[in-house]
């Protein structure tokens, strides 16, 4: 393509690069500025915000709100069980009246207002670590916000991912009746690499005790409602798998293309970090250590990223791009490809991504 085209998009990256790491609730960060963090290990640690219990006191205890306080049978910001009431009520049924406040979960009574004479009781959460997803150097430090950490790694970018943040070893997988593990296995977790098509019900036959992440190409659409349905995501408005999953190509059915079934084969049993989330253009695949460089005989690879060769690996071709425009009608720069497995074809460039 010219010079002065759009440049392909480029969703696998090797070298240095640098991630930062929010702080989702307030926490305390454990780092400083220029210290050594390895993948995995804890970066800070933040207290989650639970739900809140709000209760007219001086409806429960039929008195005025200035005499509230007297009312509440514990003290504020301690402790308390579920199950313990936290004001006696006045009665049951009257009209003025109402039973017991009870805890209804392990929390504390936040504050009670002698001017409202509203009681506010919080879940307590317990403190929850926060793990670094990249090998490196604390190059950034903002207190009760984020840090930024540099390292050497290769980047893959995911079309879908939901379930969380894991981290394991490389396990590059042909099909699900090869995956044993032994009871006495020290090597910690695996992230379990398909290069075909899986479905719901494979990702859940997987045993969760030893496997931290999965990652695919693709999955079909007529499976992909399942993880929406899925009987362990309770009432959860997000529903998310059982493992966390990323997809490579995205809902469809399609490979993934040669040149990443290479990389994660060089990577085999090498710590990698999995980012699988929903948010679009997150989800990321974070293989950890040195560059692997890629052969210098043939041409930089590409994928097809829409439309019906979608997860298709192609090479560029010679002639000059084209301006032409797609079944949607709008013009786009046509590039002339060679396919993988042979063939040729024409992408418009803003389709094409870019695999090392």
């Amino acid at each position: 393509m010219r010079a002065n085209e759009s440049p392909v998009r480029t969703s696998v990256f090797r070298g240095t690069i640098r991630r930062r790491h929010d702080l989702p609730f307030p926490g305390d960060i454990l780092v400083s500025c220029g210290d050594q963090i390895e993948a995995g290990a804890p970066w800070a640690v933040c207290n989650p915000v639970g739900r809140v219990s709000i209760r007219d006191i001086t409806r429960v205890s039929r008195v005025p709100p200035a005499r509230v306080l007297e009312e509440t049978n514990q003290p504020q910001n301690q402790e308390i069980p579920a199950g313990t009431v936290i004001a006696a009520g006045a009665g049951v049924g009257t009209l003025f009246g109402a039973g017991d406040w009870v805890a209804p979960w392990n929390g504390k009574l936040a504050h009670v207002s002698t001017i409202s004479g509203l009681g506010f009781f919080q879940q307590s959460i317990g403190s929850t670590a926060l793990f670094a997803r990249l090998s490196g150097t604390v190059v950034e430090v903002a207190d009760r916000s984020h840090i930024v950490i540099e390292g050497s790694a290769t980047s893959i970018r995911c079309a879908y991912g939901a379930g969380g943040t894991s981290f394991g070893r490389v396990v590059n997988v042909a099909d699900g009746a090869g995956l044993e593990f032994r009871a006495d296995d020290e090597d910690g977790m695996c992230v379990v690499v398909v290069a075909d098509t899986v479905s719901m019900e494979w990702i859940d036959a997987l045993p969760p005790e030893h496997i931290a992440a999965v990652v695919a190409p693709s999955m079909s659409l007529d499976k992909f409602p399942q993880i929406r349905k899925h009987a362990r995501n309770g009432e959860s408005r997000d529903a998310q798998p059982r493992i966390p999953t990323v997809l490579t190509e995205g809902v469809c059915s399609a490979r993934m293309p040669p040149a990443l079934q290479w990389i994660f084969r060089k990577y085999e049993g090498r710590m990698v970090s999995v980012v699988a989330a929903s948010t679009p253009g997150e989800a990321e695949v974070i293989l950890i250590g040195g560059d692997i460089a890629a052969s210098d005989k043939r041409p930089a690879a590409m994928r097809i990223a829409a439309g019906p060769d979608m997860g298709e690996q192609v090479y560029r071709g010679e002639s000059e791009a084209l301006y032409r425009r797609n079944s949607a009608g709008v013009l786009g720069r046509l590039v002339d490809l060679y396919r993988e497995e042979g063939g040729r074809t024409q992408v418009i460039a803003d389709n094409l991504e870019r695999l090392a």
